[in-house]
């Protein structure tokens, strides 16, 4: 499934879209034009690409060592017998992971509860009834989410956007 987005990617990075029509006053509607290597050859010698790359490498650079050697004393700290208290480095290094999957799961039950849900009271004033948590229902969302996080690819023409040309 992830092979068709990378495809459809590579396909659209060979077209540029233009407007056609519309006279002196604008307007027109959107085509794509093939245009073969000009997107690549517009973003390899873009100035903003390349100070673009060169931010990225000196974030990299400095980023990545400060996580490695900070996660490695963390780690230390936590194995360690000498420090007391070993619980509170756990919990401080665990709860920024866990909270936010806590906070997302509190608004989805909101959400999908049948007496305080405004999704579930919005249907119901057009007449349709829905009950969230009906086991069906809820394996299809889930799936729906999965697909999401799968699918998420919006952008085919990033060549250009990484460049700073606009769309």
């Amino acid at each position: 499934m992830f092979i068709l987005p990378i495809i459809w990617a590579i396909y659209s990075s060979f077209f540029r879209q233009v407007t056609e029509g519309g006279g002196a006053y604008g307007g027109g509607e959107l085509v794509n034009k093939f245009v073969g290597f000009q997107n690549f050859q517009y973003v390899i010698t873009s100035g903003n690409f390349w100070s673009g790359v060169g931010r990225v490498l000196v974030y990299t650079l400095i980023q990545v060592p400060i996580m490695i050697i900070a996660a490695l004393a963390l780690a230390i700290v936590i194995d360690s017998f000498v420090v007391k208290h070993v619980t509170g480095f756990r919990l401080g290094y665990f709860l920024p992971y866990a909270i936010p999957g806590v906070v997302a799961s509190i608004i989805w039950v909101y959400l999908y509860n049948g007496q305080i849900s405004p999704i579930v009271k919005g249907l119901a004033a057009i007449g349709v009834n829905v009950d969230f948590f009906n086991k069906n229902i809820v394996l299809g969302s889930m799936a729906k989410h999965h697909h999401m996080d799968l699918h998420g690819l919006q952008h085919a023409d990033l060549p250009r956007r990484i460049a700073g040309h606009p769309a």
